[in-house]
C-alpha cells in the first residue's frame, strides 16, 4: 500500500460531568461480563462527593472486564485509579487509547486494581498502541498499579512524563498474598521523562521482560525489582 494512513480518527463525542459536579462518569462496580467503550472522550470524573468512602476510579470503576478502543481518558481524579479502578475480578484491555493528566491521591495515576483479594484472583491486563502521559500519584504508581496474579502486556505504547511523589515509578507491581502466576512484559514501548522513581518498580520477586523497549531521560532509573536478578530481562532480537 502506498500513501496509506492507519491513524485512527479522533473521537468526536465527549462525556464529562456538569460544571461543579464531582461524580464518577461510569460506575459498573456491580456489573458482570464486559464493559466495552469505543470512539469516545471521557473527561474530568471525580467521585469525591458521590462516593467519598470508596473514592476509587475517577472516571471508570468496574467489576466487569473493561475493553477500550480508541478512547481518550483525561483529567480524572480519585484516591486510587485516577482514570480506571478494576474491582472484583475485572480484567482490562485497551487499544489505540490515551490516558492523560489523571491523578490519584494514593496509587495508580491512570489505572489501579483491587489488591485485597490478589492471592485468589487471576487478572489479565493488555494495552496496545496507547499512551500514558502526565498521570500522577501521591503514594504509588504514577501510571499503572498492578498486584497479585496478573498477566500484563504493554505493547507498542508510550509512557511519558508520569510522576510518583512516593518514588513508586510509573509501573508498580506488588504482591502481598503469594501470587503464583505473574507475567509482566513490555513490547516495543518507549518510556521517557518519567519522574519520582524507576519507570518499573516491583516489590515482589518477579522480573519484567522487555522486548525492543527504549528508556530515555527518566530521572530515577529504569527498572528496580525486589528479590529478582536481573531486575528486567531485555530481549532485543
Amino acid at each position: 500500500l502506498t500513501g496509506s494512513d492507519s491513524t485512527r480518527l479522533q473521537p468526536l463525542t465527549t462525556i464529562k460531568p456538569a460544571t461543579g459536579s464531582n461524580i464518577r462518569l461510569i460506575n459498573a462496580s456491580d456489573a458482570y461480563g464486559v464493559l466495552k467503550l469505543s470512539d469516545v472522550i471521557l473527561e474530568g470524573g471525580n467521585p469525591s462527593n458521590s462516593d467519598p468512602v470508596e473514592n476509587y476510579g475517577g472516571i471508570i470503576r468496574s467489576s466487569a472486564s473493561v475493553n477500550l478502543d480508541n478512547v481518550r481518558i483525561r483529567a480524572g481524579q480519585a484516591v486510587r485509579g485516577g482514570a480506571v479502578f478494576l474491582s472484583g475480578r475485572a480484567g482490562f484491555v485497551a487499544s489505540d487509547s490515551e490516558f492523560q493528566g489523571n491523578q490519584a491521591g494514593e496509587t495508580g495515576g491512570a489505572i489501579a486494581m483491587n489488591c485485597y483479594m490478589d492471592g485468589s484472583v487471576a487478572r489479565s491486563v493488555s494495552v496496545s498502541r496507547s499512551s500514558f502521559r502526565l498521570n500522577q500519584a501521591a503514594a504509588g504508581a504514577g501510571a499503572i498499579q498492578l498486584c497479585g496474579n496478573v498477566a500484563m502486556t504493554l505493547q507498542s505504547s508510550t509512557l511519558s512524563q508520569n510522576s510518583s511523589a512516593a518514588t513508586s515509578g510509573a509501573l508498580h507491581y506488588s504482591d502481598g498474598f503469594g501470587a503464583s502466576s505473574v507475567v509482566l512484559e513490555l513490547d516495543f514501548v518507549t518510556a521517557a521523562e518519567n519522574t519520582g522513581g524507576p519507570v518499573i518498580l516491583s516489590s515482589g520477586p518477579y522480573a519484567w521482560t522487555l522486548k525492543k523497549t527504549v528508556f530515555a531521560a527518566n530521572t530515577a532509573g529504569d527498572c528496580s525489582v525486589s528479590g529478582a536478578n536481573p531486575d528486567c530481562t531485555a530481549i532485543n532480537p
